[in-house]
């Protein structure tokens, strides 16, 4: 598969957007919503029979809930990017050597021809069966997504998921594409990381919590994670007090098996 380099101006690569997607959605963890979906359904059936570890009941409690989280955020974070391609709320663009070019919606994303998962993973077109023999030149080109239509998508996307402003969590959010070439022309193309750097995104912001739940714990003032949790949430930035519990316990828990 050959990759020319050719970007679009002031525009952000689908599978870069994918991944701050998902990344805001952690931040505001598994909400009640979400509770409905089918996908929450299957995963906590298989939960229950799956075996978690853990030094204290809390612990694996955390650990299940975590796992739960892990698997139904990133998609549910797919399916709103997704939905707002096939209705064509996000304008998707190629790159070639004559400049970039705006795609119809309606012919990438009709049923049964985009493979999702594939497209998101690889930030290309990729169909759902091989390629014909005279492909379309959308087929395998890179998808970019322009910076001004997604910014405001997302932060409306976070405003409705969330019920604070979109910015208030979206700037604590990895947001590197933005400084992306301006100039739609070939560069040497480097494969970019996946999901944001390491003290980016909520897990900044929750690190003074944190410490107060480790001082909370050494003085014995509550006798669980969970009752430390509890009681520094509302300073938390977060949908529900449910889910900034949850988070709060899962990453009070990494940190504890780091040695932090």
């Amino acid at each position: 598969m050959i990759d020319d380099g050719f970007i679009v101006t002031d525009a952000i690569r689908l599978d870069e957007a994918a991944n701050e997607a998902r990344g805001a959605f952690e931040a505001f963890g598994v909400l009640p919503p979400d509770l409905r979906h089918p996908a929450h359904t299957f995963l906590r059936e298989r939960a229950a029979v799956m075996p978690f570890y853990g030094n204290s009941v809390d612990e694996v409690a955390v650990a299940r809930e975590d796992w739960i989280a892990r698997a139904i955020l990133p998609k549910l974070a797919d399916e709103a990017i997704r939905n707002a391609l096939i209705r064509g709320e996000l304008e998707v663009w190629t790159a070639d050597a004559t400049g970039a070019h705006p795609r119809d919606h309606r012919v990438l994303f009709s049923p049964s021809e985009c493979s999702w998962a594939a497209t998101f993973a690889t930030g290309r077109y990729q169909p759902v069966q091989g390629q014909p023999s005279k492909p379309p030149s959308y087929m395998h080109a890179r998808l970019w997504l322009k910076n001004k239509e997604w910014r405001k998508f997302l932060a409306r996307l976070l405003e409705e998921r969330g019920g604070v402003a979109g910015s208030q969590l979206y700037d604590a959010t990895d947001a590197s594409a933005v400084n992306a070439p301006s100039k739609c022309e070939p560069h040497a193309g480097t494969p970019s990381s996946r999901g944001r750097p390491l003290g980016s995104g909520y897990q900044r912001l929750d690190e003074a919590l944190l410490e107060k739940m480790a001082e909370l714990l050494t003085n014995r003032e509550v006798s669980s994670i969970t009752a430390a949790a509890e009681r520094v949430a509302d300073a938390a930035i977060g949908a529900s007090f449910d889910s900034k519990v949850r988070r709060l316990q899962r990453s009070f828990s990494a940190r504890r098996k780091k040695g932090n």
